[in-house]
């Protein structure tokens, strides 16, 4: 199981709601307002040819992968987020 770190740039049209609904169904948590963690069963360019088939051809995304025991350091991110990495992430 993986550990990703997901961002999106809605640029023209901005129509999160297949965003929404995708990250919620694979019980994603928020970081920031574009920054979402998630751990997932798939490569990271599984997951960013996903993303890309919800959102226009103007809009970008970023998918990187996580390791058990990196650095994280956050300012005013969702506690939700912080909690996924505290659980997840923390540092060794």
């Amino acid at each position: 199981m993986g550990l990703y770190l997901v961002s999106y740039d809605l640029r023209e049209e901005r129509n999160y709601d297949p965003l929404y609904e995708c990250l919620a169904a694979w019980n994603a948590s928020r970081l920031l307002k574009s920054v979402w963690l998630v751990k997932l069963d798939a490569s990271a360019a599984a997951i960013r040819d996903h993303l890309n088939m919800l959102i226009d051809s103007d809009d970008g995304t970023a998918v990187i992968e996580l390791k058990h025991g990196c650095q994280w350091a956050c300012h005013k991110p969702e506690e939700d987020g912080v909690a996924w990495l505290r659980a997840n992430a923390r540092p060794a």
